[in-house]
């Protein structure tokens, strides 16, 4: 997983003191325009729920400086996984959008593949 949005409940609460005012259209970071129906969808979601039972290793890649994101959420998805590994990119922000942390993250997902056997 890159970055994973387990924060998506939160974020709505913290923006919305309830579901009732939220808009018809949301700008979501000033640039992602969502319906409604997306912050109904998520509201009562527990983004963790079911993940302890899931039983093939998962890698999570998460910047240290994701501002969208951040890693306290994957540190969390990592300990509620049974065979979970964090790989965190220092300084790298959200989407990995520098040539450096784009690379280290593609170098850790060739490396762990590697290592659970999915490529040789």
């Amino acid at each position: 997983m890159l970055y994973p949005a387990y924060n998506i409940p939160d974020e709505l609460h913290q923006h919305f003191a309830s579901l009732k005012d939220v808009p018809e259209e949301v700008n979501y970071y000033g640039w992602v325009r969502l319906g409604r129906c997306y912050a109904e969808d998520a509201w009562n979601l527990d983004a963790y729920a079911g993940v302890e039972n899931f039983r093939q290793p998962v890698l999570i890649v998460h910047g240290d400086a994701d501002t969208a994101v951040p890693l306290s959420y994957a540190r969390e998805a990592q300990r509620r996984y049974p065979d979970a590994r964090l790989q965190v990119i220092r300084g790298a922000g959200h989407m990995f959008q520098d040539e450096r942390s784009f690379g280290e993250a593609m170098d850790a997902i060739l490396v762990y593949l590697q290592k659970i056997g999915v490529i040789a």
